[in-house]
């Protein structure tokens, strides 16, 4: 039978810092030599490589036993090349070479030998594969010890032991009706079956025996404590709530195995069965992309995120309804990976929506406009300004007074930063805000190249307290919460005990500014076109209002934080009868009136807090 041996080490990210997909090592010009342990070799010597190289097209030569197979040449797109000829085979230790021509950068993803080898076992199993055979088949396997078993694997769900294996002085028959497709056999010993590393007690959950929820945790062991207490807060504010163990969701919908598929398996049948249906859904626990732990210093998963090639959706498991790519639950994430970080996000909400704090910050948002600048020395481009006052005119409510920074109007200094810049957002969001929003240029740590926002070196100088804004980066990476090292600068600011925000809608990839500010609009009109939306029902709401072509992008957006959080807006709106210009020196008299939901509030009893504001200032570029 022809014989495959495989070899793939998935050492590196195919995509920087992302994905499913992982690569070998790198070529740049080399000559690298790999062994291979091949044995019981049939005597026509005909041997046949197979590499997967990603990247450019180029030409490598390919030796076997230091002898020229061949010339290979990847394919740029991504189909691996196979190169053929006569070998020297060896019994044991076997050496492919592959030297490149060129010296262009490529990655090695794979490499593969076959190889024609007799049925004789090594250290009692032998795995072999039929392919291409029709009707009745013999076999006769040699060099295996007594109580060797057969097993016939013809699918994924067609799997059996061999009913009539004789097996007499080490050699093994049996027979099979093949029908020409594929057909695996596995012969092994006793010595070779698998037993289990521990046992351990599981208490069963019934997580299909609930009757309905509002609100759904699901957590990991670890962090149910905290995740129960979020769930006791949203309990006493009228929703239904409930936490589970994310090992319950593997174990009921998924076999026990560790998928985030069964995460969304589970949502869909919350969503199909309970009442009332889940509307909002929060991960409790970090995750990200080396769940393997590929890298060897990754820390455990928590909660898995959905990976897809070098793409990262949270949005994913809140489709449950239909094929399509529209989310039916308001999914957010609380990135935490401690109890004492769990601890900390949780009080900030808690303390946020019992509206501990009240002040003016309330009614201010921060407008934040990049200048486009990219690292060199070019006129200011003012897409990124025009993109964030257009949002200022039609999409924020004129009760909201606005604190503009564009980047546009402060110097750049020697580095190419604007520290005035940078010191003006740090003292505005000090101050307080209900909302701040960023649109430009970014990665996961920095606001724009000129590093408005710096997350490793910024925000631990935020000490708002708990007038927190909530945050919407219209950037690239800002949210990119599955790198298992890196901290983003969106989870900086949701962890911060000092301050920070409440909440942020930012991207885990790289994204594009048309899709990216589509997205920003919508989420405000639909936060703002009815009474207290929640931020995860206004995400939803914003991705459902986009183009066909715009969700590709959307999906790289993510919410950090409780999904059922509402925004801390005034309760009231004051209405004042005064001149709208005041002269230096002069004393104003002012008089109002306070509503309610557009209703004069006649039991109204309190504070208003008046500020007055120079007059408008108007920039021409």
């Amino acid at each position: 039978y022809r014989e495959r041996v495989h070899r793939e080490v998935e050492r590196y990210p195919l995509y920087e810092r992302s994905g499913t997909e992982w690569y070998w090592e790198v070529y740049r010009g080399d000559t690298k030599r790999y062994s291979f342990l091949i044995y019981d070799a049939a005597s026509d010597d005909s041997v046949r490589v197979r590499v997967l190289f990603r990247g450019p097209r180029c030409r490598f030569r390919v030796f076997f036993n230091d002898s020229l197979l061949g010339m290979g040449i990847p394919d740029k797109m991504g189909r691996p090349f196979t190169v053929s000829g006569i070998g020297k085979f060896r019994d044991g230790v076997n050496t492919l070479i592959l030297s490149q021509i060129e010296s262009t950068k490529v990655k090695l993803d794979w490499v593969e030998l076959e190889y024609t080898r007799r049925l004789v076992a090594k250290d009692d199993m032998l795995f072999f594969t039929v392919d291409g055979t029709s009707g009745p088949v013999n076999f006769r396997v040699e060099r295996l010890g007594d109580g060797a078993e057969v097993f016939r694997v013809a699918g994924p769900w067609d799997v059996g032991r061999m009913e009539g294996v004789e097996l007499e002085e080490g050699v093994l028959t049996f027979g099979d009706s093949l029908s020409g497709k594929p057909v695996r056999y596995l012969v092994l010993g006793p010595s070779k079956f698998s037993r289990p590393d521990f046992v351990r007690r599981d208490v069963n959950s019934d997580l299909r025996g609930m009757g309905g929820a509002d609100y759904v945790v699901i957590a990991h062991r670890d962090l149910l404590k905290e995740a129960e207490e979020l769930v006791r807060w949203r309990e006493e504010r009228g929703m239904r709530a409930v936490a589970v163990d994310v090992e319950d969701v593997y174990d009921e919908f998924a076999w026990g195995l560790e998928d985030p598929t069964a995460i969304r398996d589970f949502l869909k049948y919350a969503y199909e069965v309970w009442n009332p249906r889940p509307s909002f859904a929060l991960l409790f626990g970090n995750g990200h992309f080396d769940f393997r732990n590929r890298s060897g210093s990754s820390p455990p998963e928590l909660v898995p995120p959905y990976e897809e090639g070098a793409l990262e959706s949270d949005l994913w498991f809140g489709c449950v309804d239909g094929e399509d790519l529209l989310p039916d639950i308001a999914v957010g994430r609380l990135p935490v990976t401690t109890p004492e970080e769990a601890r900390t996000v949780v009080e900030k909400i808690e303390d946020y929506e019992a509206r501990k704090e009240r002040g003016p910050w309330q009614d201010r948002v921060i407008l934040v406009g990049d200048d486009e600048w990219g690292g060199i020395l070019e006129p200011n481009n003012p897409s990124f300004t025009r993109d964030t006052e257009i949002i200022a005119r039609h999409d924020i409510p004129s009760l909201f007074n606005q604190v503009k920074i564009y980047l546009m109007e402060y110097p750049r200094d020697s580095s190419g930063e604007k520290p005035q810049a940078r010191e003006a957002l740090i003292r505005e969001i000090n101050r307080g805000a209900i909302l701040c929003n960023y649109i430009g240029h970014g990665n996961y740590d920095v606001l724009a190249h000129e590093h408005v926002l710096r997350g490793s070196a910024d925000v631990g100088l935020l000490e708002n307290g708990r007038k927190l804004p909530f945050f919407f980066f219209s950037s690239c990476s800002n949210a990119h919460f599955d790198d298992p090292v890196r901290l983003s600068i969106s989870e900086r600011l949701l962890l911060s005990d000092k301050g920070g925000g409440i909440g942020v809608i930012a991207s885990t990839r790289k994204t594009f500014n048309r899709g990216n500010v589509a997205l920003n609009r919508n989420f405000y009109r639909v936060l703002f076109g009815g009474r207290d939306v929640p931020v995860g029902m206004a995400f939803v709401g914003a991705v459902g209002r986009l183009s066909p072509d715009l969700m590709h992008n959307a999906r790289k957006f993510v919410l950090l934080g409780d999904p059922a959080l509402r925004l801390a807006m005034p309760e009231f709106e004051v209405k004042l009868s005064a001149p709208d210009s005041i002269k230096a020196l002069a004393e104003l008299k002012v008089s109002g009136e306070v509503y309610r939901d557009g209703e004069l509030a006649e039991d109204f009893n309190g504070e208003v807090l008046l500020e007055i504001f120079d007059s408008a200032n108007m920039v021409r570029r």
